[in-house]
């Protein structure tokens, strides 16, 4: 009998080493996986920036350059990011040095991280589509222009810390905005545009979105 067990203990203990490296090598394989899982869950940010706006054409009538914000809350996750926002901006009429234009309407703004991060830097390309308003100081009576903007950019995100990215875009966007009818029952016409906007802020509450 002794012998018995002595010829049959090496075969019996060998698979039950190999079941045993398996099973740890399964549990070690859920613990790596968890950090994984945690990077790629969906994370909040709010964004506030300041740009300055340089407008091309007649969308807006005889404006020059012009200064303003936007704020935004977007979520992310990877290297994806999707955002809703406000922009305003106020342009001098040309020759009206006294009278400005109000250009403000909400807009969505899709992201996507480039796979250049180096660093603290993490480079993006985005979209941005908006409908937008014009109206004008002591108008006059003159109504209040209506239009849409679709465009987009380049951007970049540099790490203060964990959750604090300053972040700074160059951002184009084509208008086309409706001009007031010269007579009654006319169509309204539409008048073609562009912007430029150079924008600077901070955002907060990615943690190291798209690195």
């Amino acid at each position: 009998m002794r012998s018995f067990a002595r010829r049959h203990a090496l075969p019996l203990c060998v698979p039950m080493f190999l079941l045993t490296l398996a099973s740890t090598g399964e549990a070690q394989g859920r613990r790596e996986a968890v950090p994984q899982l945690r990077r790629e869950r969906p994370m909040l940010a709010l964004e506030a920036t300041g740009l300055f706006s340089s407008v091309k054409g007649q969308a807006l009538g005889t404006v020059g350059d012009g200064a303003g914000f936007d704020v935004m809350a977007s979520v992310g996750s990877g290297m994806f990011a999707l955002g809703a926002g406000y922009q305003r901006s106020t342009h001098t009429l040309l020759g009206q040095s006294n009278r400005r234009a109000l250009v403000d309407g909400a807009f969505i703004e899709p992201r996507l991280a480039l796979p250049l991060a180096a660093g603290n830097f993490t480079p993006y390309v985005f979209g941005r589509a908006a409908r937008l308003a014009r109206s004008l100081e002591n108008s006059g009576g003159e109504p209040r222009l209506r239009g849409s903007a679709i465009g987009g950019g380049i951007g970049t995100y540099f790490w203060l810390a964990n959750n604090v990215q300053l972040n700074s875009a160059l951002l184009w966007q084509d208008l086309r905005f409706d001009q007031p009818a010269t007579r009654p029952n006319v169509a309204v016409a539409r008048a073609d545009g562009s912007q430029w906007a150079l924008r600077a802020g901070l955002s907060v509450g990615f943690d190291n979105w798209g690195r």
